[in-house]
């Protein structure tokens, strides 16, 4: 592995990420196109995460000390990802893991970063990185509490959730946001069309404890009504439990029927959704 290539590449994603803080895929099946109303179907809050000043240098080393560690099989250079292998015996898989650009936030007056990697879906002539219709695409994610000395501790993590289709997780283009008051969270909607029907779930991957979890799983657009969407917007205010609340809207070709509010349940560790809803 090209250590100084790996570093120049990883200081372009870096910078990416502080930039924003400042001002062979089977035919019948795909991940959804992104419907014409993103920021209603994402629902991004208004107010973004807050952000702190990590300096680009020191927050490169601390995400490229961690990809090393997290992915020994190595930095794949021409196609810009880690290599992995998820799953067992004859159903273990390989996955080249792209990072996206990590974020340096603040969560109860601590310095917290989060990283996440997403596989890659568009590697082409690797039959290693070929998938049928059924195969998940994968999303890995990790948290590190940086401490006054500058030392990082990941303080929770996950490897190889499954997404989507194809090898493709839908979350490429996640985006990190407050999910509550001391909480932030990927957002990001996958799934996948077979025979002209679409099928699509909005996630909210966050930590619980020393993992992270889908606490959302809320339908977009389900099987049995294809005239159906269903958009999320996360709440800036009112928390409960330390987490925001969640606003579904209900919608048939474009016209709004209806809102809940979900709020997020300790129990289940989740936003659960009505099922007469």
């Amino acid at each position: 592995m090209n250590s100084l290539f790996q570093r120049a590449y990883l200081a372009s994603v870096v910078a990416l990420a502080l930039a924003a803080c400042d001002g062979s895929t089977a035919p019948t099946q795909s991940t959804p196109p992104a419907t014409p109303n993103a920021v209603a179907a994402t629902g991004a809050p208004s107010d973004a995460p807050q952000t702190t000043s990590l300096p680009s240098e020191r927050l490169n080393h601390l995400v490229d000390d961690l990809l090393r560690a997290q992915y020994p099989e190595g930095f794949d250079a021409e196609h810009q990802c880690w290599k992995a292998t998820y799953g067992d015996g004859e159903a273990a898989m390989a996955y080249c893991m792209r990072p996206l650009p990590p974020s340096a936030v603040l969560e109860e007056g601590r310095q917290i970063i989060y990283v996440a990697t997403a596989s890659a879906a568009d590697i082409q002539g690797n039959a290693a990185y070929r998938y049928g219709a059924v195969d998940p695409g994968m999303f890995d994610a990790f948290r590190l509490s940086v401490a006054p000395n500058g030392k990082a501790t990941v303080t929770a993590f996950r490897k190889g959730m499954d997404f989507g289709s194809a090898g493709d997780c839908g979350c490429v283009n996640a985006d990190l946001v407050a999910l509550g008051t001391n909480v932030h969270g990927w957002v990001f909607s996958s799934g996948g069309t077979a025979q002209g029907t679409t099928t699509a779930t909005h996630s909210l991957v966050a930590p619980v404890g020393k993992t992270f979890m889908d606490v959302g799983g809320i339908p977009q657009y389900v099987e049995d009504d294809q005239d159906v969407e269903y958009r999320i917007a996360i709440g800036s205010e009112k928390a409960e439990n330390g987490w925001y609340p969640v606003t579904v809207t209900k919608y048939r070709k474009n016209e709004r029927l209806d809102s809940r509010v979900l709020r997020f349940e300790v129990g289940a560790k989740r936003y659960s959704m009505p099922e007469s809803f």
